[in-house]
């Protein structure tokens, strides 16, 4: 009970830090995904709405758009 305790220290810090980490990323992908593509690519994470209520999970998924015939897009992408 004790190293469970002990490690449970700063968990909630921890778990903020995380989900900004997360959102930034979601950020950036969809970003660099529109960059290359011109397109916007759902993803599927904690919503601002959520968010401010306290739920603040660091994960989310996506799909990236389809491979696109040409070579420099699909390089981009990768």
């Amino acid at each position: 009970m004790v190293a469970l305790c002990t490690n449970h220290t700063g968990v909630e810090e921890r778990c903020l830090k995380a989900y900004d980490n997360s959102k930034a990323s979601m950020d950036a992908l969809c970003a660099a995904v529109k960059d290359v593509t011109k397109k916007d690519m759902d993803i599927h994470g904690v919503t601002e709405a959520n968010a401010a209520i306290g739920f603040t999970s660091s994960t989310y998924s996506f799909n990236l758009p389809p491979k696109s015939k040409s070579l420099k897009v699909n390089v981009a992408l990768a």
